[in-house]
């Protein structure tokens, strides 16, 4: 198949800018999308051991805090119940639907640099901090055009074999089960 393919990336077989270009804003969503993602800290306090009140007073207590000058990340290294406490909140970059939704509602929602309220979740109560953030975009048409010519020439020389092919049934693959 991949020798085929090459032959046929190779071939004299006729794609059009038009063809190229309706092939892109077809797929655009789902071949060309680069998805928004968000770089953030966290804070969590757990509701393990604590009840949710418990816990909504403690993670308003690390904000007043921050709010008066703490720096987030060395809250998260003295207060942060998770994993990531250690490294300061650091969860790196991240993409919708890697992480709990009303975690995410507000990742990709409250400003850069910005502390969230508290926000509950199945693991407790969280402090956001967006250290950056990139919206969904799209690979650009020409750099993609290459691509595409090659992908529809494929795609017609295949066809075309298929077009031609005389193939019969056997009479046993013809019946009805």
């Amino acid at each position: 198949m991949q020798e085929l393919s090459k032959y046929a990336v190779e071939s004299d077989t006729e794609v059009s800018d038009k063809e190229i270009e309706t092939y892109y804003n077809d797929n655009k969503e789902s071949v060309f999308a680069q998805p928004g993602t968000v770089t953030a800290r966290h804070i969590l306090v757990t509701t393990d051991n604590k009840s949710e009140e418990e816990a909504l007073t403690k993670i308003k207590d690390i904000k007043e805090k921050i709010s008066g000058g703490m720096d987030f990340s060395q809250a998260a290294v003295e207060y942060s119940e998770g994993p990531s406490g250690p490294n300061g909140g650091q969860l790196g970059s991240f993409q919708k639907g890697q992480m709990v939704g009303e975690f995410e509602v507000v990742a990709f929602s409250i400003p850069v640099n910005t502390v969230s309220e508290p926000v509950l979740t199945q693991f407790g109560y969280h402090l956001i901090l967006v250290d950056n953030r990139t919206d969904k975009s799209f690979a650009p048409f020409e750099e993609t055009k290459s691509y595409i010519k090659n992908r529809l020439k494929v795609d017609k020389f295949f066809q075309e074999i298929e077009d031609s092919a005389k193939i019969k049934k056997p009479d046993w693959a013809q019946q009805e089960v």
